[in-house]
């Protein structure tokens, strides 16, 4: 089986994300990168669930979609009850970039949002009216 493993940044704001994140998701610590010869986390990974993750690396030379169109975006799939939960959290943040909307082609109900570095993120309702219900089987 090939699925999506993790989504990889790199940031000067390791704290910010790890905490955005940690916050948004849910997410727990599952690994931090620590550098050996003076101690300090340079990176995580971020667990979400079911074998996905948030890796977050520092790094002076950020990359952005901003800034290099290196990322486009990335998306999650939630259950219902999930996705209701990070839609109000990410409300209150004042980072959401659109609000619930359902696809026009694949008719899946989607938000998206910026994390602090201006990354985008896609939020996907794993429900019976999207064209990908088939493919999203044990969320």
């Amino acid at each position: 089986m090939i699925r999506l493993h993790h989504v990889s940044f790199l940031t000067k704001n390791i704290f910010a994300m790890k905490n955005f994140y940690s916050n948004i998701f849910n997410a727990k610590i599952a690994h931090k990168f620590i550098n050996k010869s003076n101690k300090q986390v340079y990176g995580y990974f971020l667990y979400l669930s079911k074998g996905t993750f948030i890796e977050i690396i520092k790094s002076e030379r950020q990359t952005s979609y901003k800034k290099l169109h290196s990322l486009n975006h990335f998306c999650v799939l939630a259950s219902k009850y999930k996705f209701n939960i990070i839609y109000k959290k990410i409300k209150k943040t004042k980072n959401l970039k659109s609000e619930k909307k359902r696809g026009k082609t694949d008719r899946s109900m989607n938000f998206s949002f910026y994390d602090p570095d201006k990354n985008l993120c896609e939020v996907h309702l794993d429900d019976d009216f999207t064209i990908l219900k088939k493919y999203n089987k044990n969320i």
